[in-house]
């Protein structure tokens, strides 16, 4: 059995897998955690077979998560990089290292789960898009603040805004204007997602005017946006897991 791990930022997520399939663990703050990771996640006394890792989160995590798997089972972890051509992707970028792990892993995912068109939407930390068309030409994509994130730093660079951000009160009788300032930064933040998304979902129906595209929602506030879009939107949570589910049957 395989051990799959999707580190963020801030949170990661696991699951095991074996030829009967994909088994979602859980998730954890890792900053609370780091220095007993993989004990806590695998407390069985057989090691996995292999543990495959999509880590955004630095070297330093890196560093830890071998001297653990090295330390209790004696095997290598293998961190996932993008590549030019594999797993039925194609890479747009130039230096395709560059390319995050989990935006790779979420288009092999998405390639083998949603044959066609697709764009990729992870709300994370940041918020990215990816765009891949039917034959696995990743088109390219886009990086920017997640919700979490343009609230934070809204609060921390102004000073009346986040003197006023507590206790928030309910929205108005409109749905999406909100009646208080804690309110108002935080349906903001949700507004610019959805904006954000909107937008995307218009330009793809530009470059593919008959509509034959899928929009796949992943990451941690993706359950919250997806009730508000329209087309077709798929919710997929997992879906960097399936990819490195994917990459480790091949």
């Amino acid at each position: 059995m395989n051990l799959l791990l999707d580190i963020g930022n801030h949170w990661l997520k696991w699951a095991t897998v074996d030829a009967s399939g994909l088994f979602p663990g859980g998730r954890l703050r890792h900053e609370e955690t780091a220095d007993e990771l993989l004990a806590g996640i695998w407390p069985m006394s057989i090691p996995p077979q292999r543990i495959i890792v999509s880590n955004v989160a630095g070297n330093a995590m890196a560093e830890k998560l071998r001297e653990q798997a090295g330390g209790r089972w004696g095997i290598d972890v293998e961190f996932v990089v993008a590549q030019t051509q594999a797993h039925g992707v194609r890479c747009a970028y130039d230096k395709p290292e560059r390319l995050g792990p989990d935006r790779w892993a979420a288009l092999v995912g998405a390639r083998q789960r949603y044959p066609g068109r697709v764009c990729v939407v992870d709300l994370g930390t940041a918020i990215t898009v990816d765009v891949m068309d039917e034959d696995g030409r990743h088109v390219g994509g886009l990086i920017a603040p997640g919700i979490g994130l343009m609230r934070r730093a809204l609060l921390s660079e102004t000073r009346d805004i986040a003197g006023h951000s507590e206790n928030p009160m309910p929205l108005s009788a409109a749905g999406w204007l909100a009646q208080d300032t804690c309110a108002a930064v935080d349906q903001g933040a949700m507004e610019c997602a959805l904006g954000l998304c909107d937008r995307v979902m218009s330009q793809l129906h530009r470059l593919w005017p008959d509509g034959a595209f899928s929009m796949v929602l992943t990451g941690g506030d993706s359950a919250n946006v997806v009730g508000h879009l329209t087309g077709n939107v798929i919710h997929d949570p997992d879906l960097v897991l399936h990819g490195l589910a994917f990459m480790g049957r091949e």
